[in-house]
């Protein structure tokens, strides 16, 4: 009966250890796999950065286009600081550039009467991190 008694309690000691460590196997790999996203979005922002900054007309290819799908009608396009520099010295027909200066450096918001959209390179970077690790709370 003692036997027993020990046995069981053995059981249910290793069984709630098995649970903790199960778990504690499943914060470890998540917060790896959070570490591992982290690091791969910030390694596109880099060479986004570096492309957009050495060859601003890929960046504005990109809101040329943006600007043709999603706005008709003439638009504002409210750039930070490093955005603008990119993009100041290319015309683009119905859409007033401006400048943000305490705008996030890549910033980029769309807005039209009927619209407003924010492209920022460092919000939709955010984007994908919170689509790959809804866990993460900012």
């Amino acid at each position: 009966m003692l036997r027993e008694q020990r046995r069981d309690a053995l059981q249910t000691s290793l069984q709630r250890h098995l649970a903790e460590l199960s778990a504690m196997r499943k914060t470890e790999l998540q917060a790896r796999n959070e570490d591992l996203v982290s690091l791969a979005i910030a390694i596109a922002q880099r060479i986004l950065l570096h492309d957009f900054e050495y060859a601003p007309a890929r960046l504005q290819g990109l809101v040329e286009e943006m600007r043709e799908r999603f706005f008709e009608a003439p638009a504002r396009l409210i750039a930070g600081p490093a955005a603008y520099a990119a993009l100041h010295t290319k015309v683009f027909a119905e859409l007033e550039l401006v400048e943000d200066e305490g705008a996030r450096p890549w910033s980029l918001r769309f807005e039209s009467q009927e619209l407003r959209l924010d492209f920022g390179l460092e919000r939709q970077l955010e984007a994908c991190f919170a689509a790959l690790c809804p866990t993460v709370r900012g």
